[in-house]
């Protein structure tokens, strides 16, 4: 017999016990995958590699603002203990608070509501050139909230002003 063979014989079995069934069976459900989300990366690798295939650039689809998500932005924002650190967190959760409302079909938050008032067209537009110039505001600011200040200031027209003493 060779040594390699004489270690193999003389280590003796290893007894396996319900603790460490119920021990392996929680590492496995700890690190699976559900169905759902495996389903999800294959479409997403699949629409990747097509994309790629084709030359093109490879688009995330907008992620969809849930009905949770707009109940805790909504408690976020106009909830008691609201303190916002800077107005660029603000305006981010406000900016996704206006999309959810207006995908799930309710009113733009944006806009006047009332029983003797219909917002018009023009009223649209206003609501769309105010989110519109608040996103470019985000973007520039590159999660800088000084940078958003600056630009947010800049957008309604407010100049540096010396104060009076």
């Amino acid at each position: 017999m060779t040594d390699e063979e004489k270690t193999i014989e003389e280590q003796p079995e290893e007894e396996i016990t319900a603790a460490d069934y119920v021990g392996e069976l929680d590492r496995i459900k700890r690190d699976m995958v559900s169905k759902a989300e495996y389903e999800r990366v294959l479409k997403e690798n699949k629409t990747l590699a097509d994309s790629l295939a084709r030359g093109g650039a490879w688009k995330e689809e907008e992620d969809k603002v849930t009905r949770e998500e707009i109940d805790g932005l909504r408690k976020k924002l106009f909830g008691d203990d609201t303190h916002y650190r800077n107005n660029m967190d603000y305006f981010t959760d406000v900016l996704r608070l206006r999309k959810g409302l207006i995908e799930n079909g309710e009113d733009d938050p944006f806009l006047p509501h009332n029983k003797d008032y219909a917002p018009t067209e023009a009223d649209h537009a206003k609501a769309d050139y105010i989110a519109q110039q608040l996103e470019e505001c985000l973007e520039f600011a590159s999660g800088d909230p000084q940078l958003f200040n600056v630009n947010l200031q800049r957008m309604c027209g407010v100049k540096n002003q010396k104060l009076r003493r």
